[in-house]
């Protein structure tokens, strides 16, 4: 027997709107919450569902009309659920592995469900390929980040820098094989001087910040053991072409597993270049007993209103700089950031200073 069914009060207290499109055919059969049709009034639209399986018998009101709260849009003819055959014990297995037995198609006679049947259904929802423990690596890397992330308060700011500058001096680099992590660090160097109190340890134990004069920079580095940070020391002495050799001998080293104490222990900033991955954001983990690390992103070109109002395209990078909150704050990561940017959008004052 067909029912009636009344528009509803959809957009809280308008007792007006318009039906905008039938979602489905006079005669059609529905399934329970199936969209019926697009109901809209001046500020949104709403898909109505049908209220229980059934089938559409006639519709009282075309698309685009006016239409109020509590007048009849269609007929409708509901469908008796068909009743899912199951034994009490195999419903109890149900519920202990959460299945639902209307999703199930029984084996049993009749379409009847049995215990089998909900076993492999919670088989097939979980598969398992295979199982591995984590190598000495990981593990090693995984107590370090856990210790990290839980023991610092963390906060990443994130922003783009003009970079027009570093690009500059890589086109001049680039002919000696040397790649943007190089200048990147002789950037980010320059900046912690500028900056000492990113350049700096917190002591757990004693509550003390402890601020160094020399700038030994960790670069993560990929290998297939996991992420690996070989240190390169009193960066702010050396030029670009001796960080280059250096880091690229620490990186093979890195790689084949052969860094020693020295190389790997004694940073007092983190950098890590992901840019030739093509990131556009991150946010790090700081690597104790640091106070910040920072994440360099992709270099794009992008375009930007100049002061003059006019449209240029401008080189850009992303950067994302983690900092424990306990010894810093939003205004250092952003004075950070802005003399990062001073030196990396400038190729004069660049060179002048850190060539």
């Amino acid at each position: 027997m067909s029912e009636p069914y009344h528009l509803p009060e959809l957009f809280g207290g308008v007792s007006e709107a318009q039906l905008t499109r039938w979602l489905i055919t006079e005669g059609e059969q529905v399934e329970n919450d199936q969209p019926i049709c697009e109901i809209q009034n001046d500020k949104s639209i709403i898909e109505l569902p049908a209220p229980h399986a059934g089938k559409i018998e006639r519709f009282c009101v075309a698309e685009g009309e006016k239409i109020n709260v509590g007048q009849i849009l269609f007929y409708f003819q509901s469908i008796e659920p068909k009743k899912t055959l199951a034994t009490p014990s195999v419903r109890r297995l149900a519920r202990q592995h959460q299945v639902h037995l209307e999703g199930i198609k029984g084996s049993g006679k009749d379409g009847r469900v049995l215990a089998q049947d909900i076993l492999d259904r919670n088989t097939d929802s979980q598969p398992m390929v295979k199982q591995d423990g984590l190598t000495p690596r990981r593990m090693a890397i995984a107590q370090k980040v856990t210790q990290s992330i839980c023991s610092k308060p963390h906060v990443t700011h994130f922003d783009a820098c003009n970079v027009e500058g570093l690009v500059q001096w890589y086109q001049e680099m680039k002919k000696e094989s040397i790649s943007y992590t190089p200048l990147i660090m002789k950037i980010v160097a320059q900046v912690l001087l500028d900056h000492p109190s990113f350049n700096a340890h917190y002591d757990e134990q004693e509550g003390q910040v402890k601020y160094f004069s020399n700038v030994s920079l960790g670069v993560a580095t990929h290998t297939d053991q996991g992420v690996i940070v070989p240190v390169i020391h009193r960066v702010h002495e050396k030029n670009v072409r001796q960080l280059a050799v250096e880091l690229r001998s620490l990186v093979q080293r890195a790689k084949n597993g052969e860094l020693n104490a020295k190389q790997m222990t004694g940073s007092t900033f983190t950098l890590s270049n992901a840019g030739k991955l093509g990131g556009r954001g991150a946010t790090p983990i700081i690597q104790s007993p640091e106070v910040a690390i920072l994440a360099t992103h992709a270099i794009e070109q992008r375009l930007v209103i100049a002061d003059s109002g006019e449209v240029i395209k401008q080189w850009e990078m992303n950067l994302s700089l983690s900092f424990d909150h306990r010894v810093l704050d939003g205004v250092d990561a952003m004075q950070f950031v802005k003399t990062f940017e001073g030196y990396s959008c400038n190729l004069p004052q660049l060179l002048a200073k850190l060539k």
